[in-house]
């Protein structure tokens, strides 16, 4: 459902169904000012959706067994020569694999106004225990809080080869808890 007026686009309503999920969504946009705000959720298959529009190799080494759970708000500005937008959200997956690594759940919010990124409640369950994190990067501000009680030997597949080698040399009777800042 969507009017013209004014010189202003309103979708007041738009919805999607595919075999796994839903998508529904709100948007306005003004010619005049250029100015525009969204809002969005979403359950549809990701790596099918994604594929649809020639997208796929973003999630290549994701395998979801359930569709995630996405919710978005924000604004754009086009006024300018270089586009501005504002984005804010929540995300959540659960029972996927990444690359070799099966995990239970990913839940966090995440904001971006194009400087500045967050990532706040960050979950990533597995099942020898649980990662959190909060981030905040920002220019001339890095901001990392992580606590983890994963079995160190679960990142090596998702590690970078020299931090794999490093994790390989170890022997763990039980997950360390890390805390870092």
């Amino acid at each position: 459902a969507a009017e013209w007026t004014n010189q202003t686009l309103n979708v007041t309503r738009c919805e999607w169904m595919d075999n796994a999920g839903s998508f529904s969504g709100r948007t306005s946009w003004s010619r005049e000012t250029k100015a525009a705000d969204f809002q969005a959720r979403s359950t549809l298959n990701a790596k099918q959706f994604l594929e649809a529009f020639g997208f796929g190799q973003t999630l290549t080494d994701l395998a979801l067994t359930s569709p995630p759970l996405l919710e978005l708000s924000g604004s754009a500005n086009f006024a300018g020569t270089v586009p501005r937008a504002k984005v804010m959200g929540r995300v959540v997956v659960e029972n996927f694999t990444y690359k070799t690594v099966p995990f239970l759940k990913l839940a966090g919010d995440f904001s971006w106004d194009g400087e500045r990124g967050m990532l706040r409640g960050l979950r990533l369950r597995h099942e020898s225990g649980e990662l959190t994190a909060d981030l905040l990067d920002a220019p001339n501000d890095f901001r990392l809080n992580l606590e983890s009680g994963l079995e160190p030997t679960v990142l090596r597949a998702v590690a970078s080869p020299e931090l794999s080698r490093f994790l390989g040399e170890w022997e763990w009777r039980r997950p360390p808890v890390v805390r870092l800042t």
